[in-house]
């Protein structure tokens, strides 16, 4: 992961992490941010190693308001432009784009310092 700029769902063994933002997407309505998920989906192009093994295509991160009439922050949704995932018993990479997907792999970065 990088400092700024990803996202990640881990346990235990297995989970993704996500590089770059395509888009994202602000709320305070579960029901909204399904429709647009769905209305993305159409129009997204994505590439995967693993066409056909579950959880490999495209991936929002989400992060939800409990109660937003309480809160001053906003739900969020977050499509990166590339996802490294490990599920039991295999790996993949996804890279999604609105346009076209290019061939490059994600650049190695430094280990991120630990907290003073």
């Amino acid at each position: 992961m990088t400092p700024n700029d990803s996202v990640c769902f881990l346990h235990r063994n297995y989970g993704m992490v996500g590089l770059g933002e395509v888009t994202r997407f602000e709320t305070d309505s579960p029901a909204a941010a399904d429709v647009w998920w769905e209305a993305l989906c159409d129009d997204l192009e994505h590439e995967t190693e693993m066409p056909d093994a579950e959880a490999t295509g495209p991936v929002a991160f989400g992060s939800f308001t409990f109660d937003p009439d309480r809160s001053s922050s906003r739900s969020v949704m977050i499509l990166p432009k590339t996802i490294i995932g490990r599920w039991p018993g295999y790996s993949w990479l996804t890279q999604l784009s609105w346009d076209s997907i290019t061939d490059d792999s994600p650049h190695q970065q430094s280990v991120p310092r630990p907290p003073g």
